[in-house]
């Protein structure tokens, strides 16, 4: 799976995102979490490609790296085209990737998730 960065800009309300990676593909996202999903669903309708997003927010200037970028059962289920059963299962079992709760509610850390996604990777070339 290909890694492509997705660069944010705050512009009133939403996030405009731009992915250098791939001529003319841009998007939005109202929330700062909501752009790994939404920078994956552009690039599967325009590319056919799976993707892992890296999030960089541009800031006057500055582009940083955002580490701390959260994504909901369903998000991630969406990203693995899985089913959101099979998520709260694994974290029954203790399989698949690390997750956190905040007031009940389910999230996963991209930089975890990407990170457990390596892991999985077998056979083929390297």
């Amino acid at each position: 799976m290909r890694n492509v960065t997705a660069v944010a800009k705050r512009v009133d309300k939403l996030w405009a995102v731009e992915v250098p990676e791939i001529d003319g593909l841009y998007t939005q996202a109202r929330r700062l979490d909501d752009i790994p999903a939404a920078v994956s669903d552009a690039v599967r309708i325009s590319t056919g490609q799976r993707v892992t997003v890296t999030v960089e927010v541009y800031d006057g200037g500055l582009s940083r790296h955002i580490e701390n970028v959260w994504l909901t059962r369903e998000q991630l289920a969406s990203r693995f085209q899985l089913s959101v059963i099979t998520l709260a299962q694994w974290a029954v079992h203790g399989e698949g990737p690390r997750f956190y709760k905040f007031g009940g509610r389910v999230r996963y850390k991209v930089s975890d998730v990407e990170a457990w996604e390596a892991e999985q990777m077998t056979g083929g070339a390297s």
